[in-house]
């Protein structure tokens, strides 16, 4: 992958990212094959064959709200969990879940099918985040799907299952001192034993720059071990970084409505050391990162 810089470099510059780029191609190298094994050792064909024989065995099931592309179901379904039923309004997603899994979609979060929700042993929901993430519009429990962050409290309380987590953009700790997650945990906390923690998700393995709120709460009729919860350890760190270049396709097989030729402005700075972890802009088209489906 090339990068073009406008005017003349000096000598200095381009030993150095010459010197950046030959290291960074051994380290990835090392990295791409890690990942690549590590996403292929569960492709959807198996996870598709292993949830027939779950089926019919006891095991721990899982449902979720908002199960969007299935990726948290792939997830789950990786560790052994056995997915039971979603909620989910996207028609295709919806679709999507129940060839996956076998499982039911039930529509609407908080429509009434989910009175026919079954009882679980895992809850996950990731609901919309426009209204609380950096590049929306900041309105939180006020906006048009914000305010489901909260009112999904009262669909979990109702559902009660053994255990739940929750996800949402970072910044929802900034908006008005975080008051919505302090009233979700306050709420939960009630019934459950609740943890929660910002974790940044490149050290997981992910290779982007975003970090999450996760919520994580246990039924205290579980007794002791609602009680010995232990976050998962990282297993990237400054010294081993995963990033996005290593598991992109190349230029080649991008499909021709991927590419975008807009004037940019190229950035004059260029910074290496100790921010390998960090994204590396080269070019802006604006001031904020812009929306979703065509970011600045």
């Amino acid at each position: 992958m090339g990068v073009g810089k406008t005017g003349v470099q000096s000598e200095q510059h381009n030993t150095k990212l010459n010197q950046h780029d030959g290291r960074l191609s051994a380290e990835n190298s090392k990295l791409q094959k890690e990942l690549g094994s590590w996403r292929e050792a569960f492709t959807i064909k198996r996870a598709m064959k292993e949830q027939k024989t779950k089926i019919k065995e006891e095991a721990f099931t899982v449902a979720e709200l908002c199960s969007g592309g299935c990726l948290d179901t792939l997830a789950a379904m990786r560790v052994g969990f056995v997915p039971v039923w979603s909620s989910e309004i996207d028609v295709c997603q919806a679709r999507m879940y129940e060839e996956l899994t076998q499982g039911k979609c039930l529509g609407d979060t908080f429509g009434e099918a989910m009175t026919e929700a079954k009882r679980v042993h895992y809850l996950k929901s990731g609901q919309p985040c426009p209204n609380w993430s950096r590049s929306g519009n900041g309105l939180g429990d006020g906006g048009e799907t914000g305010w489901m962050f909260v009112e999904q409290v009262w669909v979990i309380l109702k559902l009660m299952p053994q255990s739940f987590r929750l996800e949402i953009s970072d910044h929802a700790m900034e908006i008005e001192g975080g008051k919505a997650v302090k009233k979700v945990v306050e709420i939960m906390s009630e019934k459950y034993v609740v943890y929660q923690r910002i974790i940044q998700v490149w050290r997981m393995g992910d290779p982007s720059n975003r970090s999450r709120l996760f919520i994580v709460g246990f039924d205290k009729r579980l007794g002791q071990a609602a009680h010995e919860y232990k976050w998962p350890v990282p297993g990237y760190d400054e010294t081993k970084v995963p990033i996005a270049g290593i598991i992109a396709v190349e230029d080649k097989d991008v499909p021709a409505d991927f590419w975008r030729y807009d004037d940019v402005n190229e950035q004059n700075r260029w910074d290496f050391e100790g921010m390998a972890h960090k994204i590396q802009v080269i070019a802006r088209k604006g001031k904020t990162m812009g929306p979703a489906k065509w970011p600045t």
